[in-house]
């Protein structure tokens, strides 16, 4: 990407008779970005082009309230807003809920931690042994 910095050099290096094709290799950048930034006589930084609404910004404001309800079930939101006519996939949907998800009070808090069953014999390795133990 072209920062003003580097524009401002490669414009400095032509000033002192520098050819194209040497600026790029000083600068390790393409001789196309070097010309094109002889052309313009301003800086104009990189700018994206906004792109299309997705399938979901129609239905934001309602997931950002519904979301904390229903314990940010993908599953249960998705149910919902199939009702409301909500055409596109599971997946898009659960990549939009998991930012909201993690700045919530369940990520928060932290679990307790595992302790064997108080009959259990053997070594302690984790809950599935817990269920085992406890069974028998």
């Amino acid at each position: 990407m072209l920062t003003q910095d580097l524009w401002s050099e490669i414009r400095f290096m032509r000033k002192m008779g520098k050819s194209i094709k040497k600026i790029s290799r000083v600068l390790s950048i393409s001789k196309n970005t070097v010309r094109k930034a002889l052309r313009s006589d301003l800086y104009q930084p990189y700018t994206r082009e906004n792109s299309k609404p997705g399938l979901l910004s129609e239905f934001i404001p309602f997931l950002t309230e519904r979301a904390p309800q229903v314990d940010f079930n993908a599953v249960t939101l998705l149910r919902e807003l199939k009702k409301q006519g909500y055409t596109g996939s599971y997946t898009i949907l659960k990549e939009a809920v998991r930012p909201l998800g993690r700045h919530s009070a369940r990520w928060r808090r932290r679990l307790p931690a595992l302790k064997p069953h108080p009959g259990c014999k053997r070594r302690w390795t984790g809950a599935a042994n817990r269920l085992r133990s406890a069974a028998t």
